[in-house]
């Protein structure tokens, strides 16, 4: 194996370097506002319920940050002291607001006039993880068998350094692929084993983007290769959790999506509930384009799970 630079990068050593260094600072400030989020709602019952009925993704996001919080630790530095003293200002800071507005009776409506500010910052974060992708050329999957990837994304590559990834949530094998499924940052590898179903899933993929208006489909980010056995791989979009079964008004709800599908020339030909996902607000989604056709084969038909 060729050298490669994962693991051999150098973080900035003094504070001025940190405060100039980009991705770090928006990594302390996407770090500060999770941990804003947890003590929001951690602190008050009711804070917990709202943003549970109104963003499921935020308290999924509560989750990760609690659980891997246990494994994050200050470098003993100059800096770990400035960083001890931001986070207890802004505990006395969020702790003092929150007993204003609720003295005042303004928690509920202000949290209401947020909720739209949430989504958009999220949205953002999602869009600055992506980013990421076309910022570096290497990504390392350092827990499952070492894998480092490298995208096609060479000409427009900004640095050399390596993304590792953390541990993914979810891994699902087949006989086709491996694919691994990542909260966050939200996205989902795989890794193919067969590079025909690779060539027809992100053709599949190319032709589904120009649905702009549509998000039923998940997006096709970045595409490379497995630097060990050259075996191709798509990053993809988190589009949510499988469902067990496809019911008749599943199928109902999904016409629409697969009539988008054959406007541009896409047919699945296996429609099945392993291929479908349900996001956190019911909404449905199609999957796994392995087994894409690009002519004219009528009607994508569901196959029975005895069939499949």
């Amino acid at each position: 194996m060729s050298w490669l630079p994962c693991g051999n990068a150098k973080g900035p050593k003094s504070v001025s370097e940190l405060l100039h260094d980009e991705d770090w600072v928006r990594a302390y400030i996407n770090r500060l506002w999770g941990w804003t989020l947890v003590t929001l709602c951690t602190r008050r019952s009711n804070l917990k319920a709202f943003w549970a009925e109104n963003s499921p993704d935020q308290i999924d996001n509560i989750r990760l940050y609690l659980k891997n919080v246990g494994e994050a630790s200050i470098p003993a530095s100059p800096w770990s002291v400035v960083t001890q003293a931001i986070t207890g200002v802004c505990t006395w800071l969020v702790q003092g607001i929150l007993s204003v507005l609720s003295a005042l009776g303004l928690l509920h409506p202000m949290l209401l006039l947020g909720h739209p500010l949430v989504e958009r910052l999220t949205e953002a974060w999602v869009q600055h993880q992506v980013c990421r992708l076309k910022k570096h050329r290497w990504i390392s999957m350092p827990d499952h068998e070492g894998y480092v990837l490298e995208l096609h994304n060479s000409e427009y590559a900004r640095t050399e350094e390596c993304w590792t990834l953390p541990p993914a949530d979810k891994c699902f094998d087949s006989s086709t692929a491996l694919t691994f499924i990542y909260a966050n940052p939200p996205i989902v590898v795989k890794i193919f084993l067969e590079p025909g179903c690779y060539e027809q899933e992100r053709k599949a993929y190319e032709k589904l983007a120009s649905l702009s208006r549509s998000k039923s489909f998940p997006v096709l980010y970045a595409s490379g290769r497995v630097v060990d056995n050259e075996q191709p791989f798509l990053i993809l979009s988190n589009e949510g959790e499988r469902v067990d079964t496809v019911t008749e008004s599943d199928k109902t709800a999904l016409e629409p999506i697969i009539e988008q599908m054959h406007s541009v020339g896409v047919w699945h030909n296996d429609l099945h509930a392993r291929n479908v996902l349900r996001n956190r607000k019911g909404e449905l989604r199609i999957v796994d384009f392995g087994a894409a056709s690009f002519h004219d084969r009528g009607k994508d038909r569901w196959k029975e799970d005895f069939m499949g």
